[in-house]
C-alpha cells in the first residue's frame, strides 16, 4: 500500500511541476480538493459507496470501451478520521470533546 501512496504522490508532483505544459482543457479539468466532513460512521460508509458509484462508469479497463482521447488519470480518495480514538469514544458516549 505504501508503494501505491508513494506512486500517487510522485504522479501528483510530476503533474504539478509540468502543469503549464499540458493542454488548457486538461489543466482546467485536473486538480485536487481538500475538505472535511462531519459524519457518522454510517454516513462515511455511504459517502464512500456513493463516490465509488460515481467513479464506476469511468473505470474502463477494456480499451474498446474508452472514448477517443481518453487517457488515464490517478484518483486518490482518503476517508480517514481527522480525530483521535478518544474523541470517537466520547462522541459515542455523547460527551463532546473540548474544541469540537
Amino acid at each position: 500500500m505504501e508503494n501505491l501512496r508513494a506512486a500517487a504522490e510522485e504522479n501528483r508532483a510530476r503533474y504539478l511541476t509540468r502543469r503549464s505544459e499540458y493542454p488548457a482543457d486538461w489543466q482546467a479539468a485536473s486538480g485536487e480538493t481538500f475538505s472535511a466532513a462531519h459524519v457518522t460512521p454510517e454516513e462515511l460508509d455511504q459517502m464512500r459507496a456513493q463516490v465509488l458509484e460515481v467513479m464506476a462508469p469511468y473505470i474502463r479497463l477494456d480499451p474498446a470501451s474508452r472514448p477517443a482521447g481518453a487517457l488515464p488519470v490517478r484518483i486518490t480518495l482518503d476517508l480517514f478520521p481527522w480525530f483521535g480514538p478518544e474523541e470517537a469514544r466520547a462522541a459515542a458516549e455523547g460527551t463532546p470533546e473540548e474544541g469540537q
